[in-house]
């Protein structure tokens, strides 16, 4: 690879390129950074690209330079040994890149520098260098929007890196929903206006939804993208690629959205038994404090006097050790008018805490809680959606 850089656009998109595999730490640790050089079609400039991979993306960068002496090619370097070298070159606009075996030389005028390399002869998948997408565009989001259900969805996608099941390892957007699980707990968020979805013919609705790898979820809650983000669909197996992120990025594996878990009929239909408004700090530090102890905690619901349960009321929350001793916790909750004539029942519902907690987390400003029978779905109001928590069955 031999490319003439411009040296500030180089600068700025390897540093981005690593702030961004950084990220995605979580996911699959990566620093390594490829610049790939490749012609376009005749009569149009060659492209560079800033690439950087995870185990379930790719993504690139454009970056200007010169076509003049450009050779196409990959080449693998950790951004760290090479951005101080080109911060040394501040009185140089261009930089030539070249790569020979296991190492990158980066030169302007008489200046030289060498840094450990490993040259990949164009062999990385990146999105860039194939040239422009011809896949059809499925929907276009606002990219703020999408980025915050993103954050809020991570604690809901199942995040064991050993365990290749698509369905539960991304998030999944349809019918204007974006959706997570990881078969315990899950999350549903809302978008405030329709996006635009322009199909193809042989797409159907089926092209409205599609679903993101974890590691897609982490870079789009990492990147905040303040503008549209339009996503494609790769036709038949769903791979699904990101645009208007400053970068394009794309799934590695196929990822159809028939993989993802019919959730729907997890949501409950029926109107709740007892639905309460809870300080959630509160909740959350009590939960904090007993699944220290035991991995599941019994919740009663306590009235105030004995005329009934609307209005204040106590939350008990009891757990026990491996030795029978006890914990118990106390948190005052109003209860409401919502239910459906039960209002004020909740008796022994086993709880996870370890699952109840990222939803309890993700409510925000919220306070509802939605109960049903003793086995049935617990719904949290959360912003721009609801999360459910499946309760345990206790011994």
């Amino acid at each position: 690879m031999k490319a003439l850089f411009d040296r500030k656009a180089l600068i700025a998109a390897l540093a981005a390129a690593k702030t961004h595999a950084e990220a995605l730490e979580d996911v699959a640790p990566t620093h390594t950074v490829a610049v790939v050089v490749a012609y376009a079609a005749p009569g149009r400039p060659a492209s560079a690209h800033v690439a950087f991979t995870a185990s379930e993306i790719t993504a690139a960068l454009t970056v200007p330079h010169q076509e003049d002496g450009a050779e196409r090619g990959a080449v693998a370097f950790d951004p760290g040994d090479v951005i101080p070298l080109l911060r040394k070159l501040s009185a140089y606009t261009f930089v030539l890149l070249e790569s020979v075996t296991d190492r990158l030389t980066v030169s302007a005028g008489s200046t030289i520098a060498v840094v450990s390399a490993t040259d990949l002869d164009g062999g990385l998948g990146v999105p860039g260098p194939r040239g422009p997408c011809t896949w059809p565009e499925a929907a276009t989001y606002d990219g703020a929007t999408l980025a915050r259900h993103a954050k809020t969805a991570l604690p809901f996608i199942y995040d064991d890196a050993a365990d290749r099941g698509h369905g539960i390892r991304s998030l999944a957007c349809h019918d204007n929903k974006a959706v997570a699980t990881d078969g315990t707990k899950l999350i549903v968020l809302g978008f405030d206006f329709p996006s635009t979805v322009t199909l193809g013919e042989h797409y159907g609705d089926k092209a409205k939804a599609f679903m993101l790898p974890r590691a897609a979820a982490v870079l789009l809650a990492a990147v905040k993208p303040r503008g549209p983000v339009a996503t494609r669909i790769e036709s038949p197996d769903g791979r699904v690629r990101l645009e208007g992120l400053g970068m394009v990025v794309e799934a590695v594996q196929p990822c159809p959205f028939a993989d993802f878990p019919s959730y729907l009929s997890v949501l409950p239909s029926a109107p709740p038994r007892c639905v309460i408004e809870v300080d959630t700090a509160a909740l959350t530090e009590a939960l904090d404090r007993v699944r220290l102890v035991a991995k599941i905690v019994t919740l009663t619901l306590v009235p105030t006097d004995r005329y009934g349960m609307h209005g204040e009321a106590t939350l008990h929350l009891r757990a026990r050790d491996a030795e029978g001793a006890t914990i118990d916790e106390d948190v005052t909750v109003i209860v409401t008018n919502d239910g459906d004539g039960y209002a004020g029942w909740v008796a022994d519902i086993g709880l996870d805490p370890n699952q109840a907690l990222p939803a309890i987390k993700a409510m925000g400003t919220c306070k509802r809680i939605a109960f049903r029978e003793v086995l049935g779905p617990i719904v949290l109001d959360v912003a721009d959606g609801m999360a459910v928590v499946m309760p345990v069955r206790l011994d």
